[in-house]
């Protein structure tokens, strides 16, 4: 529900709003609030991974955790940088100063 927020978020708030008073408007309305959406997902993942460290103050626990989750991250992460500077090299992008304003 949370990621539903967030691209409700940036499609009517910040990509696509009718004007810029209606974008301004829906940001104060809890489905079209991504900020709030992602603070609440944060704070939930944060409890849900420190739940078993704090549980048995077993630090094995945590590195394992964030040795997991780097990896898991960091490899999805490097292949979309690398597309995008793929993308940008082949011209496929326009430069910052020539793309449409947000």
């Amino acid at each position: 529900m949370g990621a539903t927020f967030v691209v409700l978020y940036h499609v009517f708030s910040e990509g696509l709003p009718v004007t810029a008073a209606s974008g301004e408007f829906l940001r104060h309305l809890l489905p079209f609030n991504g900020p709030f959406a992602v603070l609440i997902f944060f704070t939930v993942s944060g409890i849900s991974l420190s739940i078993g460290y704090l549980a048995t103050h077993d630090n094995s626990i945590l590195i394992a955790n964030a040795a997991s989750r780097y990896f898991r991250l960091a490899i999805p992460i490097l292949a979309l940088c690398l597309a995008v500077h793929a993308a940008i090299e082949f011209g496929l992008l326009a430069p910052a100063d020539q793309r449409m304003a947000p």
